[in-house]
């Protein structure tokens, strides 16, 4: 400044009154050297050379600049923050706090503490505010409003400047209800509901907000549902003892809480279960029962119960279940005790198998709803071994005509209870040889046995009356018995004709069948062998093979009469009602004759 005034422009010339008045002034909160080049003019006109003004400004202290913060704070949430931030010091000097006041008891009269230490603002919360300029606040709980002036003091080290810490005021927010633990009680097996209202019974909001449950989770040992506002949790099967799930509340203002419910979940008791069992005896044997044969468990109840007794719920179909001696019936409940006295005793002889359903009971009892009695019967079966049994020879009673061999059958009405295959092992005293012929002479005849074994009694020729034979049989297992065929040879009985009647038309011949002679006979299986003409034809001619029966008594073969070699030829042009007749008698196979002889008429129709 020239004369002290006046801002000197470079390159403007200075009096030299303006020269001696210059004036240099620093710019603020600068030092250090600087350097003004200058020349000199005589009053000649003459200029020097260039010359340098040198001014040197020597550094002091300045103080730092602390500015005040003003901080946002909300309801229950801490707020940490940098006092320094928005601080400054022109010479660069490293900041901090040195102390901060507060007034923490609201008399008006602020406190004084130390970088570093903790001011708590009674029912309003606490302040730190540390060397380093960091600072935390922390609300109280729930507190809403003003917070007293903080004040800090900023140093360089040297200088100080205090500054204002503007906390709040503290803004209301929601806060989040209080969800407290609950213990409920249950029963094994059985699903429990909990209200809602239930849950929500000591839980609280210091709003005042209405709570409402919102969710469940985190079963253990069971699963949890919210239904329609209500909780139902199902235990795990079969499970007792302690579970628990977590549910949660809401105020409606998005504030939440969960707590966890634990549930005592009391015993009940299980159904038992019986076992599936199959049982060998022997035949017409009995078998005892033990406990171990109903096969019980109790896997579904900790610890596990003992057997009680057995409930009989259905009787075999064949054979005998007694308990003592007395026969047990369907729907009989024998105690633990009892068990050793239930037999049963299969039908004689039998086989087939047997079985029988039951269910098992425990000691576990019917309390809380417990189940004591399995609810499927089980079954044994009983499966009896074979014992071989003496097969039974029964008697036969066999009649034959005099002279005639009949076939004997003596098995067809043996049995073996065992249904084993019986064969003949002797016959009339004289062992039997399979697949071999056999001719065995017994009492008024002979035997004969094929080898195919038919078995044929042939009677002593003329015998008549009542042969017995006696015979044994085996079943192939060790089993024999024996019995006697009794034969009844019986005389021969004559067979009979009948009388017939047939029409023919004039100069027509008539083919004899044997079906025209009535053949009957009492003999059961005697059969027509021939028919005798004893008188010949009155009116015409019979022809046997095409030639004439001249002669009375002559007999013809049923053979050549089934053949169409009888035939009956009337007179040319005769004719007549009755036309022509004869007479004639049958013969069995024996040889016996009608007694009686028989007429045989033919009627001729005119042409």
């Amino acid at each position: 400044m020239a004369d002290g005034v006046t801002p000197v422009v470079a390159g403007a010339p200075l009096t030299p009154a303006q020269a001696t008045g210059l004036i240099f002034i620093p710019a603020l909160n600068f030092n250090g050297t600087v350097n003004v080049p200058f020349v000199v003019t005589d009053d000649g006109g003459a200029t020097s050379n260039l010359l340098v003004a040198q001014v040197t400004i020597i550094a002091v202290n300045d103080a730092p600049i602390a500015n005040n913060d003003n901080v946002v704070v909300t309801e229950d949430t801490p707020i940490s923050g940098n006092v320094l931030t928005n601080d400054a010091d022109v010479d660069g000097d490293t900041l901090s706090v040195t102390q901060f006041t507060v007034d923490t008891n609201g008399d008006l009269i602020p406190e004084t503490f130390t970088a570093g230490t903790t001011a708590v603002i009674v029912g309003v919360g606490t302040i730190v505010i540390n060397a380093n300029g960091t600072y935390t606040f922390t609300p109280a709980p729930n507190y809403v409003g003003a917070i007293p002036e903080i004040v800090y003091t900023l140093s360089d080290g040297a200088l100080t400047d205090t500054a204002s810490l503007n906390l709040g005021p503290v803004t209301a927010v929601n806060d989040a209800p209080d969800a407290i633990n609950d213990t409920v009680s249950a029963t094994e097996d059985t699903a429990v509901t909990i209200t809602a209202a239930s849950l929500l019974a000591n839980d609280t909001d210091v709003d005042g907000n209405p709570l409402t449950l919102t969710s469940v989770q985190a079963p253990t040992n069971g699963t949890v549902t919210l239904n329609a506002g209500n909780v139902i949790f199902t235990p795990n099967a079969n499970y007792n003892g302690p579970a628990t799930f977590t549910y949660t509340i809401s105020d409606g203002q998005t504030g939440t809480d969960t707590a966890t419910v634990t549930l005592n979940i009391a015993s009940v008791n299980d159904a038992p279960a019986g076992t599936d069992r199959t049982i060998n005896i022997n035949e017409d044997t009995g078998y005892t029962f033990s406990a171990a044969d109903f096969g019980f468990t109790d896997i579904n109840d900790t610890p596990a119960n003992s057997l009680q007794s057995v409930v009989i719920t259905s009787i075999p179909p064949g054979g005998t279940l007694r308990l003592s001696g007395f026969a047990v019936t369907a729907g009989q409940e024998i105690s633990l005790a009892n068990i050793p006295n239930l037999v049963y005793t299969p039908p004689l002889n039998s086989t087939a198998s047997a079985s029988f359903t039951f269910q098992v009971r425990d000691n576990g009892g019917v309390a809380n709803g417990g189940v004591d009695l399995d609810q499927s019967p089980n079954t044994i079966s009983i499966n009896i071994t074979p014992i071989n049994d003496n097969p039974d020879a029964v008697p036969d009673t066999v009649s034959t005509p005099v002279d005639t061999p009949v076939i004997l059958t003596p098995l067809n009405n043996d049995t073996d209870v065992e249904g084993a295959a019986l064969t003949l092992t002797s016959i009339g005293g004289t062992a039997v040889t399979p697949g071999t012929p056999q001719t065995i002479p017994v009492s008024n005849g002979v035997v004969n046995i094929s080898a195919a074994g038919v078995i044929t009694f042939t009677p002593n020729s003329g015998f008549s009356g009542t042969s017995i034979i006696p015979y044994s049989i085996s079943d192939g297992a060790g089993g024999t018995d024996s019995a006697n065929i009794t034969l009844n040879v019986s005389p021969n009985v004559p067979p009979q004709g009948a009388d017939a009647s047939r029409t023919i038309v004039e100069d027509n011949n008539y083919t004899l069948i044997s079906a025209d002679f009535g053949y009957t006979d009492a003999d059961v299986g005697q059969i027509l062998n021939a028919v005798r003409i004893d008188t010949l034809p009155t009116v015409g001619t019979l022809l046997l093979n095409g030639f004439p029966i001249t002669t009375a008594g002559q007999t013809i073969l049923v053979a050549d009469i089934d053949a169409g070699n009888l035939i009956f030829q009337p007179a040319a042009n005769g004719n007549g009602s009755p036309y022509s007749n004869f007479t004639f008698s049958v013969q069995d196979d024996l040889g016996g004759f009608d007694t009686v002889p028989n007429t045989f008429t033919f009627n001729v129709t005119p042409v």
